[in-house]
């Protein structure tokens, strides 16, 4: 929905960090990589993916996030982009086995 998406980092000072950004798409995963992008300035891409058993339980739920350092190359973001273009969805890859574990 419409709204704000806010951030609250402890970084070990007096105060935590806020960031603030607007919400653009409703979408988490995108209003996260909005806010890096925007709050932060780093580009960031935030993919996550739930998927429901017919009891509206949750079945599967992960994501990933990646985002780029600085001086990262052209050629490096251009090869980044064209794999992220061809992944298939999150949902996929659990319903396909996919895990972090061991």
């Amino acid at each position: 929905g419409k709204g704000t998406l806010t951030v609250i980092k402890d970084m070990g000072l007096k105060e935590p960090y806020v960031g603030i950004s607007q919400m653009v798409s409703g979408e988490i995963g995108e209003d996260i990589a909005y806010y890096y992008y925007t709050s932060e300035q780093i580009p960031s891409v935030v993919v996550l993916g739930v998927s429901l058993g017919s009891d509206m339980r949750v079945k599967n739920a992960g994501g990933y996030m990646i985002q780029l350092l600085p001086n990262a190359s052209e050629s490096f973001i251009a090869k980044l982009e064209a794999k992220i273009k061809v992944m298939r969805p999150m949902t996929e890859l659990l319903a396909g086995g996919m895990s972090l574990k061991g």
